[in-house]
């Protein structure tokens, strides 16, 4: 995602409060509700600024790809809801990007049980 060097901690602190403070009470919970409006208007100024070619990120990048998105109607979706869902391909990203690393001691997949998945229909 192309940011401006002095964009980065804002964005991410913001990305990371909306999953680490998103089911807090009090001011953690206003401060999730938050980041999530600017969140949202800021992937939707990425998705107007891809569209009007003043961002040129790579061709399979998801802000490309999430930008030319049309509904069933072959219509672009709006910039909003295509701002979203840029917001849910970057989300799990940033919340991975915080998990702790597990030294490769502590990792024991030698006694895992391999259970056949259930078919869906």
């Amino acid at each position: 995602m192309p940011l401006a060097e002095d964009e980065v901690p804002q964005r991410t602190c913001e990305l990371v409060a909306l999953f680490d403070r998103a089911g807090a009470k009090g001011p953690g919970r206003l401060w999730a509700r938050l980041a999530r409006k600017r969140a949202d208007g800021w992937a939707a100024r990425v998705v107007e600024h891809v569209r009007a070619r003043r961002l040129s990120p790579r061709a399979e990048s998801a802000a490309r790809v999430i930008a030319a998105q049309t509904d069933e109607a072959g219509k672009l979706l709006v910039a909003r809801a295509a701002g979203v869902e840029l917001l849910n391909v970057l989300r799990p990203c940033v919340a991975f990007g915080r998990l702790p690393a597990v030294p490769k001691s502590r990792v024991r997949l030698r006694n895992v049980r391999r259970v056949p998945a259930p078919a869906f229909a």
